[in-house]
């Protein structure tokens, strides 16, 4: 279970998560936008156990990420509900109740960091002393709808990243040492081209240096040496029937990955000029 302090600062949200025991387990500053939200469905997701997920659905399991925000109602608010999240409405400044080991001498000042170890403590401890934010509009719930589907999104790529990483672990760990991310853009180029360590090692630098382009990065001849190098090391082999049993799972798993990435660009295709999408 997750409980979650979010302290509105107008143009950016600061995040605190904590555990059940109150420990601290993240933080973040996100943007108010749906790109915001995605990080949050991504800040969250990391933590999260499998008592929270619904096995039947793989969606959130009921009343297992509280979430306490000072934002008023609105786009990001909306945004929080439709994906299951439970939402409760603080206002730190009008507040009446007992001090929580999480408070501040400065919790009442709702534009400082200050706030949001205090919204977490007093979602974790005391959440029913304050309500649900106001109702929706139809608008809104269309949001709901696209912040649910991008949760969901968000999820799914986790899965498929933590397999492809544990496949890779078992026949291929030498690509774990190679790429800083094996879900990255480039990452995954080039291990549907070359998803076996033999393969790998007839990759050319040319290729990979196209690749590594391609994802935007920085040193790219720098980079692509040593990618190079690493993927051409000597390593212990598993057996030819093992390497391509893991290899299929990794090349799947890669597959998953870049068409949640398709589905995710096509969100950020509707966005408008405030970070929502147009019409919300």
């Amino acid at each position: 279970m997750l409980f979650v302090g979010d302290a509105w600062q107008g143009d950016h949200h600061d995040i605190e998560v904590q555990d059940a025991n109150g420990r601290i387990v993240a933080r973040a500053r996100l943007p108010e936008s749906l790109e915001g939200m995605g990080r949050l469905h991504e800040l969250i997701a990391e933590h999260l156990t499998d008592v929270d997920v619904d096995p039947e659905t793989g969606g959130l399991t009921a009343g297992r990420v509280l979430i306490g925000t000072t934002a008023p109602r609105g786009k990001w608010v909306s945004a929080l509900i439709g994906p299951g999240y439970t939402v409760y409405a603080i206002d730190l400044s009008t507040r009446d109740r007992p001090r929580t080991d999480t408070d501040t001498d400065t919790d009442t000042d709702t534009d400082t960091e200050d706030n949001v170890p205090t919204l977490a403590g007093v979602v974790r401890q005391e959440p029913a002393g304050f309500g649900p934010p106001e109702g929706s509009t139809p608008a809104d719930k269309d949001l709901m709808l696209i912040s649910r589907i991008q949760q969901g999104c968000v999820w799914d790529r986790i899965r498929e990243r933590s397999r492809l990483r544990s496949a890779l672990l078992e026949y291929f760990p030498a690509w774990l040492a190679a790429f800083d991310d094996p879900a990255d853009r480039d990452s995954l180029e080039l291990l549907l081209q070359a998803p076996d360590p033999s393969l790998a090692a007839a990759l050319s630098f040319s290729k990979i240096s196209a690749a590594l382009r391609r994802a935007g990065r920085s040193d790219v001849p720098g980079r692509a040496s040593t990618i190079q190098q690493l993927l051409r090391a000597p390593a212990v082999r598993r057996s030819p029937m093992a390497e391509q049993t893991y290899a299929r799972t990794a090349i799947s798993a890669a597959k998953g990955i870049e068409m949640i990435d398709v589905s995710m660009a096509g969100m950020r295709e509707i966005v408008g000029q405030d970070g929502w999408p147009t019409g919300h």
